[in-house]
């Protein structure tokens, strides 16, 4: 099976922390270090494989989305922005519910790719377990180094 879709989680898969309990817009780029801050000054960086990860998929032209739990959509998009991901994704599925079928369903619905065509990543096996119920094959993130391209590409191999 070819895998058409990708689909990511973003707190503790894409960065080490979360986003709706610490952070607020607006977004800012230090003026002496260039990284990436909040409103309060706290860095905001992505696991450190995470960029190679997404450009790693967009050069092989796979489709890319995002499902989170996180209700922060325009901060998320805003992040996306920042870390030069936003024109890499399809969709963004951002807003709490119990689990991630509904963001999945959705996705679904605005690509037409067939669940069995994608592959999910998250910290949470309770949300990959969910997800699998509709023919999603989907893959634990370790959140203590999160999205590997080693993981990914292994994971794409298997589909």
């Amino acid at each position: 099976m070819v895998c058409k879709l990708v689909v990511f989680d973003c707190d503790y898969t894409l960065w080490p922390f979360q986003v709706r309990k610490s952070f607020e817009l607006p977004l800012q780029r230090n003026s002496i270090t260039g990284e990436l801050e909040d409103k309060n000054g706290n860095i905001l960086q992505p696991y450190s494989e995470s960029p190679l990860v997404i450009n790693t998929l967009a050069a092989r032209d796979i489709k890319m989305a995002v499902a989170s739990m996180n209700s922060q959509l325009e901060f998320i998009k805003e992040m996306f922005k920042e870390f030069g991901w936003i024109d890499h994704f399809t969709t963004i599925e951002a807003y709490s519910i119990f689990n991630k079928q509904c963001h999945l369903k959705n996705i679904q619905k605005k690509t037409g790719i067939d669940f069995h065509e994608m592959l999910f990543f998250d910290d949470s096996s309770h949300h990959v377990e969910a997800v699998s119920q509709l023919g999603v094959k989907g893959v634990v993130i370790d959140k203590e180094i999160g999205v590997t391209l080693e993981v990914v590409l292994s994971s794409i191999e298997l589909i």
